[in-house]
């Protein structure tokens, strides 16, 4: 748990040195942390894993109508993956009440702090992207029960 809250304060220090729309709430002993993106029933979240030895960047909606709004989001896949610049993994999770979007870096070792510096690049600069793609899709839904 110490590894994990000194990661998390390391990330929000570069997050905060830098001019960004993320923005990093106080970091606890955990293996994400969650960003805002903007509207209520969706949220970024940056998680670490040593047991996987992975870091990804989520985009998960997880209000009343998520997987409606999942399914809208996936129409525009292919614009949301090249605004982000990547592939995405888009899991709808039929048996949750949320729904995904992710993007991962494997073969990270956390225990490496020298490693951190790219590590939080790479989740910082996912982050901002995932937030441009995502942000003012979100805010142009329509929230209302869709049936």
């Amino acid at each position: 748990q110490r590894l994990q809250l000194d990661y998390w304060r390391a990330f929000r220090e570069l997050a905060l040195a830098q001019s960004t729309v993320i923005k990093p709430h106080k970091p606890y002993p955990q293996a994400h942390m969650r960003f805002p993106v903007g509207r209520s029933g969706f949220h970024l979240t940056a998680s670490a894993s040593t047991r996987d030895n992975s870091i990804n960047v989520r985009f998960i909606a997880d209000g009343p109508h998520a997987k409606h709004h999942f399914y809208l989001l996936l129409e525009s896949r292919q614009e949301i993956e090249d605004e982000v610049g990547a592939k995405l993994d888009w899991r709808p999770m039929p048996c949750r009440k949320s729904s995904r979007v992710y993007k991962t870096l494997h073969r990270t070792d956390l225990a490496d702090r020298n490693g951190w510096p790219r590590q939080h690049a790479w989740l910082l600069e996912k982050l901002e992207a995932f937030y441009r793609a995502f942000a003012p899709r979100i805010a142009e839904l329509d929230i209302s029960d869709p049936l």
